[in-house]
């Protein structure tokens, strides 16, 4: 939690940082290069745009209004509306969604499908519709 508040503190104004300095006894010299430096780098993240399924693997992502932009947007259900889960169906893992941003579509692969499952993400959809 100290990296993190270190790192907001050097986008505060000089008097607020002198402030969040002294709390976390930095001292009041502290320089955003230097925050930045102590707070880490982000090298790769992942999302799950489908609840239970494999991750996708991304180096730089939107943010949307809950977080990651898609993330956990979408779970695969029964017939009768139950949200399937890994415990009851482990072999959710092997489904791979991948987002395309630049195309506007969630594609699903997995073993034994001989074609993927293409979904337009929201956004497509409104458009498609206009």
């Amino acid at each position: 939690a100290a990296n993190t508040t270190t790192a907001a503190a050097a986008a505060c104004r000089p008097q607020q940082q002198r402030a969040i300095n002294k709390h976390l006894g930095n001292p009041a010299t502290t320089t955003a290069a230097a925050a930045a430096e102590r707070s880490g780098k982000l090298s790769s993240l992942y999302l799950y745009p489908i609840k239970s399924c494999a991750p996708q693997k991304a180096t730089c992502w939107p943010i949307g209004p809950n977080g990651l932009l898609y993330d956990r947007e979408w779970a695969l259900v029964t017939p009768d509306g139950q949200v399937l889960t890994q415990k009851k169906c482990p072999k959710l893992t092997q489904l791979k969604p991948e987002i395309h941003l630049r195309s506007g579509v969630l594609r699903v692969s997995g073993p034994g499908m001989s074609d993927q499952l293409v979904v337009l993400l929201p956004q497509q959809q409104q458009q498609q519709q206009q």
